[in-house]
């Protein structure tokens, strides 16, 4: 007589084994996933964070003048990019704001950009000789004309603390002279 087909134990035997190696391959896969998610977001927050340096960074540098302010109470930076041409950098928030306008009476300009919603620090703009900034390390460069520190931190999340698992700061600095 010939055996046509799986008895029940072969088929609930195949059945275990499957369902083992599914648990075990979806939690691999559930890992990947996180994982690549914060590679991701690690990713967009450093290239973000790169852009808005450079962009910072360029604007300062070409600025027509080296006369810049500094306000201590909101840590903002007010800078003169041409001639009749006002910039002022701002952290509102986690947001990184750039205003701009004609005059240097800030309240009637309207020309706003957000530049980060990633900043996570006060102290972003500091001039060169302040302590704080002579100790920041630049691979041995040092302000040779008036310049400004740029340092900004960065989280992927800002609103959660940097102790929260994939939310890790993230700091870059520069040291820009004025072109003149």
């Amino acid at each position: 007589m010939g055996r046509r087909g799986f008895t029940l134990v072969e088929v609930l035997i195949s059945l275990a084994v499957f369902t083992i190696l599914v648990t075990v391959s979806s939690g691999w896969m559930i890992k990947m996933a996180g994982d690549w998610k914060k590679q991701r977001d690690y990713i967009a927050v450093t290239e973000e964070a790169d852009w808005v340096l450079s962009f910072i960074s360029q604007e300062i540098k070409q600025s027509y003048s080296s006369a810049y302010m500094i306000n201590a109470t909101d840590h903002s930076l007010f800078l003169q990019t041409g001639p009749g041409q006002y910039v002022v950098y701002r952290r509102s928030g986690n947001v990184l704001v750039r205003k701009s306008g004609t005059t240097p009476v800030e309240s009637s300009w309207t020309d706003v950009q957000n530049l980060s919603k990633t900043v996570v620090n006060d102290d972003i703009f500091l001039p060169s000789t302040d302590p704080a900034c002579v100790n920041m390390t630049f691979f041995n460069l040092t302000a040779v004309k008036p310049g400004l520190c740029i340092n900004l931190v960065f989280r992927p999340y800002p609103s959660q603390p940097a102790t929260v698992s994939g939310n890790k700061e993230y700091t870059l600095k520069t040291l820009v002279n004025f072109k003149n």
